[in-house]
């Protein structure tokens, strides 16, 4: 088992009510072949909102230095998010250079930011 292979970006956004989380990956430590994401968000007043999210191989190769779980894969959301702090945690499943097994895993806080607002005014 191994440490961190990878970090969440320290923004993410909310699009449509929607994340989609996503940060850089250490391409020189393992070919990543899985990464499991969760992004929770709990509210002073006790609300909460979670996603649930993978991405296999589709989106990941072995010179790749992102990572991200766009949607292609299973995705679960329950409750609203809204702009503000919240943890992300992820594991990454990769193999070593001799096909063994290695497991990763981050967790830090983000900052949610909301995106594609439209202006509720015009100009005349």
């Amino acid at each position: 088992m191994g440490g961190s292979g990878g970090n969440f970006d320290k923004e993410l956004f909310i699009r449509d009510g929607k994340i989609v989380p996503s940060g850089p990956l250490d391409p020189s430590l393992n070919t990543m072949e899985e990464v499991y994401a969760w992004v929770v968000q709990v509210r002073d007043d006790g609300t909460a909102a979670a996603h649930i999210s993978e991405q296999d191989l589709t989106g990941l190769t072995a010179s790749a230095t992102r990572w991200t779980t766009d949607g292609s894969e299973k995705v679960s959301q329950h409750g609203d998010f809204n702009a503000g702090p919240a943890v992300g945690l992820a594991i990454g499943i990769a193999r070593t250079p001799d096909g063994k097994l290695n497991l990763s895993w981050w967790s830090e806080m983000v900052n949610l930011q909301k995106v594609g607002l439209k202006s509720s005014t015009s100009s005349t």
